[in-house]
């Protein structure tokens, strides 16, 4: 029984600390207002960098739209960082007034072709926007994300939104988005807290982001890596919630197993090595650099952490007999990721498909809950996830 015990409150301590992990700033970015700011002047020099490894189906139209921004056209420049597309694509997007770099790597990551990139612009610029090669981003993004460098941030992710919504998982998958933004992002930044970046639809001072990523070694989770070099210079990352860039959702099972099971052991990954310098950062007075590097990846995904609190809650109310801290307390565990989820998805709850796609979540859980043991070597390696959605559908 003293077993049981014991393997009941250390469940409860943890569910209930990053319940409230969640909860607070989910609670929080609800009440602070964020407003939406328009760049006048147009006086950064800003380089768009789109890595594009074998995405042929989509970066063509992802370079010719982010042509299209309303910013002042001879103030930024398109560079396309070209991995192993197809001669034709090359001929194709070389008809474009954009830059295209060519490379080639044994083993391709975003690090390498973006630090090869790095190497070969001479050009004075001000600001780095980086994208993905499926994203696209709205006519205003870089006037929005300039208003934020005039106001002195050196570091600004933008709200990556849903370009597909074609099937049950890519809903899901836009609603985990929606969910991320609202609570890390929007909400940290709500508390006083750096927003964790997502690796695209990001903006950094030129001079920053191109000595952060000199030193980036890594096959996944680069962000990861760039994030915590940046905050342990002690700048603070923005979000713009306004600044909308268009992402492509994955639409299908073995495309979500592939790129969560990258992410999470980038997530375990990167615990691993930063959390004792996470601590020491925390000791100096830096909070968000430990709240990235050891809070953060101290989570596990949500929706593992809902499923554990609904299935706890669950049984405390079939077998009460066998808990001792008692169902009161186990309904509030449960209510805490409740609420910090309903506040994340906000009018996302009205969705009629995202209420159909509601029946897909056990499966969703159970795709996450294996990932867990299929981790080995997922880091060694670059885990491509394809894309071939090139219109944005509402």
């Amino acid at each position: 029984m003293i077993v049981l015990k014991i393997l009941e409150y250390s469940l409860l301590a943890y569910l209930l600390i990053f319940g409230l992990y969640i909860f607070i700033p989910a609670l929080a970015g609800r009440l602070r207002r964020f407003p939406s700011l328009y760049s006048s002047e147009d006086r950064f020099r800003i380089c768009v960098l789109i890595p594009a490894y074998k995405e042929d189906g989509v970066i063509y139209h992802t370079a010719l739209e982010a042509l299209n921004q309303t910013y002042t056209k001879n103030r930024y420049e398109v560079v396309v960082v070209a991995d192993s597309l197809q001669p034709d694509t090359l001929e194709r997007l070389r008809t474009l007034p954009i830059r295209v770099i060519e490379v080639s790597f044994d083993k391709s990551t975003k690090a390498k072709a973006l630090n090869t990139a790095f190497s070969q612009i001479c050009d004075p610029f001000d600001i780095a926007v980086i994208l993905d090669a499926d994203n696209v981003m709205e006519k205003d993004f870089l006037r929005k994300i300039a208003a934020e460098f005039e106001q002195g941030h050196v570091a600004v992710q933008g709200c990556r939104t849903a370009k597909n919504l074609n099937t049950s998982f890519a809903v899901l998958d836009a609603a985990s988005e929606r969910v991320n933004n609202h609570l890390f992002r929007r909400g940290f930044n709500a508390i006083g807290l750096s927003a964790p970046i997502i690796g695209s639809g990001m903006a950094f001072d030129y001079q920053l982001v191109r000595e952060a990523l000199a030193s980036n070694k890594a096959i996944g989770g680069f962000d990861k890596i760039l994030q915590l070099d940046i905050l342990r210079r002690r700048k603070f990352i923005k979000y713009q919630p306004h600044a909308f860039v268009y992402d492509e959702k994955v639409d299908n099972a073995d495309k979500f197993q592939n790129q969560r099971r990258r992410w999470v052991s980038s997530q375990f990954k990167y615990l691993r090595e930063s959390f004792a310098v996470g601590f020491k950062q925390l000791f100096s007075g830096n909070l968000d650099y430990f709240n990235q590097s050891v809070m953060g990846n101290l989570m596990l995904p949500r929706i593992l952490l809902l499923g554990l609190a609904g299935i706890s809650f669950a049984a405390v109310a079939i077998f009460p007999q066998f808990s001792t801290a008692g169902f009161a307390i186990w309904t509030a565990c449960f209510m805490l990721y409740v609420f910090a989820m309903l506040l994340g998805l906000g009018n996302f709850l009205v969705d009629s498909r995202f209420l159909r796609a509601l029946a897909t979540v056990p499966k969703v859980f159970f795709i996450m809950f294996l990932i867990l043991f299929k981790l080995k070597n997922a880091d060694s390696r670059f885990i491509h996830t394809p894309h071939n959605h090139t219109q944005i559908q509402h």
